[in-house]
């Protein structure tokens, strides 16, 4: 990967080599988010070569759950971003009425660089790449509770162009001067792009919308079967987002979802889910409920998704019958056996093709609380 990222950095995308852009006068920072180290060693070392001291080159790492958080760049300054240190922060005037809030280092670079990186298995609505790394790699934190707020993640899903969270890094890029990205695609061959903000991005989007469709096994799943194992129903909450919210969905609208999982317990955010989706039997109601909240709670967020996926899908419940006025609770139809499920299934949707997948398919994230990027996010599918 090395000699990947340098050579694409020596032959950029509409834009000059790195070697070009860089000089010994110049202050240089680079905003890195999910990369790797080795593709950031890559752009340091070519940096140096261009003549830039180490003095002169400052690394922001992106509050992200990819990014590296421990590095040793040899007399690299390296910092972790942190929203919460207003001291950092100073303001490029407002978008929406929101106050773009931004770390000082990356207003005075000469140089500003976004390194980031793609994989295939991420929604199509959750934002990637070099310049997705701008908002959790030098925002404030109201910027990240206003990125969370419910109807933004609506516009994220149906996919609408003026979604918040894909205008928010582009305008940040236009008035911090971004000059140059980098995006690394994630797979057995990695692949790199560089130069141009814009067309880098456009040109790692169209290469992950080719793999993800060499992923998908089929294009439709009439019904799905998820066999949590030792997990339990907020666990594998995620998972059904994932494959059900984004617009590649899997499943046929209406599928069946069967679910073979304990019910949660009813503590810490595991009650703030249960309790929240108990507050009201329509999930109409509860997301108009939830709009415009601040879904700084990751119960509050699953809860949201859940509700998402009742509108849209029957979802079936493999519990035991001490779990069955819980399960009804929640939305769900109650089945004791999954052959009774299956039946259940049938008469509601016919048969057809089935997804079965268990609690060892997901290992990669798709919702953390926005203000507590260093907890361990959840995972999700890896690989359909």
């Amino acid at each position: 990967m090395y000699q990947a990222v340098q050579a694409a950095a020596l032959r950029p995308l509409h834009a000059l080599p790195l070697t070009e852009l860089c000089d010994a006068h110049k202050r240089v920072t680079v905003i890195c988010g999910e990369a790797s180290p080795v593709a950031l060693a890559a752009l340091l070392d070519l940096m140096r070569k261009a003549g830039v001291p180490n003095t002169n080159i400052n690394v922001l790492v992106a509050a992200l759950p990819h990014a590296p958080r421990h590095l040793s760049l040899a007399g690299v300054p390296t910092e972790w971003h942190c929203a919460e240190h207003a001291d950092e922060l100073t303001t490029l005037g407002y978008l929406d009425g929101i106050a773009l809030d931004v770390n000082v280092r990356a207003l005075e670079a000469d140089l500003l660089i976004a390194l980031g990186g793609r994989r295939p298995n991420v929604p199509t609505w959750q934002p990637q790449g070099a310049l997705a790394a701008l908002c959790p790699g030098v925002t404030s934190q109201a910027i990240a509770a206003e990125l969370r707020m419910s109807q933004q993640l609506e516009a994220q899903l149906a996919g609408y162009p003026e979604a918040l969270a894909h205008r928010l890094p582009r305008e940040l890029a236009h008035r911090l001067g971004l000059t140059f990205a980098v995006e690394v695609v994630e797979g057995a061959l990695p692949i790199v792009f560089a130069g141009s903000p814009d067309t880098v991005d456009q040109a790692a989007a169209r290469e992950v919308a080719m793999q993800r469709e060499l992923r998908v096994a089929h294009p439709q799943y009439d019904r799905l079967v998820i066999q949590a194992g030792a997990s339990d129903l907020f666990d594998v909450v995620p998972l059904i987002a994932h494959l059900v919210l984004h617009r590649d969905t899997v499943l046929i609208k209406g599928a069946p979802i069967i679910i073979e999982a304990a019910m949660p317990i009813l503590a810490g955010e595991r009650e703030t889910f249960c309790s929240t989706l108990a507050m009201d039997a329509d999930p109409d109601l509860l997301l108009h409920w939830l709009a415009r909240r601040p879904l700084r709670e990751e119960g509050l967020v699953r809860a949201w998704a859940w509700s998402k996926v009742r509108l849209s899908h029957p979802l079936i419940a493999v519990c035991t019958p001490p779990d069955e006025p819980r399960a009804r609770a929640l939305g769900m139809v109650p089945a004791f056996t999954l052959n009774e499920a299956h039946e259940i299934a049938d008469s509601l949707a016919g048969q057809g093709l089935v997804l079965e997948l268990n609690s060892a398919d997901w290992v990669n994230p798709v919702y953390a609380p926005a203000d507590a990027p260093d907890e361990e996010w959840e995972s999700v599918l890896n690989d359909w």
